[in-house]
């Protein structure tokens, strides 16, 4: 059975990623538009992944084949550009061909419905269209359009970016192999950012068998070259541009809860911008302080980009973000988008003339919170087992006073708002924990002690 979820299908090349399964997705998305009874049009792109080009093509195909007229990216682009795209060419279903943040060996299909991540709703009806009996086959090929994805999109950013030109800050952009290198040097040379370096820019649709995921394992490889070059910031991309990590000029890893408090405080502070903020279950309750001293509100929603999304447009928040990196402003692309954090905390560190690390201290100071979340994951075999466990809410190292569930995610709350999240990922058996403490090594000491006792079960 091929599963869509909210963040489309994911799967093994060569096990589960197969043309076969490809063919039944189309299929399924052929049905989705006649029962709609959308346009007949559809948007498509892909990025750098082994047979992402190729299974774009065979998509293109098969729907052509079928009577969708399609839209293809004429270049590999990041998601946020092909989820642009199917808002600027007024289209309901887009989709674009990545795994992600995921290993290498993994490639997969996402899903956009009026230029949203596709609802659970839309994507468990889609699950079961997929897997009836029957596919499409190629025939004739008819409409399918090559286009220039790029270039309407990098019109769309100019609107939200005010970086100033010819800005001599010496910042390092780490692309691990993936697509913002097709969208940051743009914006280099437009802006004539004359001391912005690029690293990992090269196409390897293996990553060099580097996690393409802007961790701080995988981007605090460029400390020395930090050293050697002086380098006043570092950012990292993740294999699809969605994602966003960074280092100050001290060498430490500013975490992603700091990135969207940072950038939050800029808007309202310097840019005089107003707006609540959306943030998901796992992200610092740092967010609630900051936004509460600003004068507004955050709200606080389910894992999953579609539901900061829907709650940015419920509230008409100015900004929405998650602690796994990914942020979006109002009125920008109803998405993640690194590109544009990645840009906006140019236009911080340029603007501001400070350094990145006290540019952060200023944000903690402002908002009177010091704690830190620590993350940690783990491999697990049975998933119905661990949530059984979690589901009887006994022999758990630590006392809590509430446990909050949002599907099999297990969010406990202790005394002094501290928190803990279990969250199960949706495309790997990984379990991911976080804890926010007042202090680091009780974290480390929770997090050691949970996975003793759930790799036990």
């Amino acid at each position: 059975m091929i599963r869509f979820t909210t963040g489309g299908f994911r799967g093994i090349i060569g096990k589960d990623f197969i043309p076969e399964n490809i063919v039944k997705i189309a299929t399924g998305i052929y049905k989705y538009i006649k029962e709609k009874q959308y346009k007949k049009e559809v948007s498509l792109s892909y990025d750098f992944r082994a047979y992402s080009e190729e299974t774009a093509n065979l998509i293109a195909e098969v729907l052509s084949a079928a009577g969708i007229k399609v839209y293809l990216s004429d270049d590999a682009t990041p998601t946020p550009v092909a989820m642009y795209m199917a808002r600027y060419l007024n289209i309901s279903i887009g989709m674009m061909i990545t795994a992600s943040h995921n290993p290498y060996n993994y490639n997969g299909v996402k899903l956009f419905e009026h230029g949203v991540d596709a609802s659970e709703e839309a994507t468990n009806h889609l699950e079961k269209l997929i897997n009836e009996p029957g596919s499409l086959n190629k025939r004739d090929i008819k409409e399918v359009v090559k286009i220039d994805f790029l270039s309407p999109y990098f019109n769309f950013v100019k609107k939200f970016i005010d970086i100033k030109p010819n800005a001599e800050n010496k910042i390092l952009v780490d692309f691990i192999h993936g697509t913002g290198v097709k969208t940051i040097p743009y914006f280099k040379r437009y802006y004539n950012l004359v001391n912005l370096e690029f690293l990992r820019g090269d196409q390897t649709p293996n990553f060099n068998y580097i996690l393409p995921n802007p961790l701080e394992e995988v981007i605090g490889v460029n400390r020395e070259l930090q050293k050697e070059k002086g380098y006043e910031l570092i950012m990292g991309l993740d294999s699809d541009a969605d994602r966003l990590g960074m280092i100050d000029e001290h060498g430490n890893f500013v975490d992603n809860n700091e990135i969207l408090a940072v950038i939050y405080y800029y808007l309202v502070k310097h840019r005089h911008m107003s707006g609540d903020i959306v943030k998901n279950i796992a992200t610092s309750n740092l967010i609630d302080a900051l936004a509460k001293k600003l004068k507004f509100k955050a709200h606080t929603v389910d894992v999953g980009f579609k539901n900061i999304s829907t709650g940015m447009m419920q509230h008409d928040a100015l900004i929405g973000g998650e602690s796994s990196g990914g942020l979006t402003i109002r009125d920008y692309v109803k998405g993640k988008d690194s590109t544009l954090s990645a840009l906006l905390m140019i236009e911080i560190v340029t603007k501001l003339a400070k350094p990145l690390s006290q540019i952060v201290a200023e944000v903690r100071e402002f908002a009177n919170f010091y704690r830190y979340t620590k993350e940690a994951e783990m491999v697990f075999d049975d998933r119905e087992k661990l949530i059984d466990f979690l589901d009887k809410k006994t022999n758990l190292p630590f006392e809590f006073k509430q446990v909050i569930q949002y599907k099999s995610n297990y969010k406990y709350v202790l005394e002094n708002d501290e928190w803990i999240l279990l969250r199960f990922s949706g495309t790997e058996p990984l379990l991911r924990i976080f804890v926010e403490t007042n202090d680091v090594s009780k974290s480390e000491s929770i997090i050691e002690s949970l996975k003793n006792i759930l790799k036990g079960i």
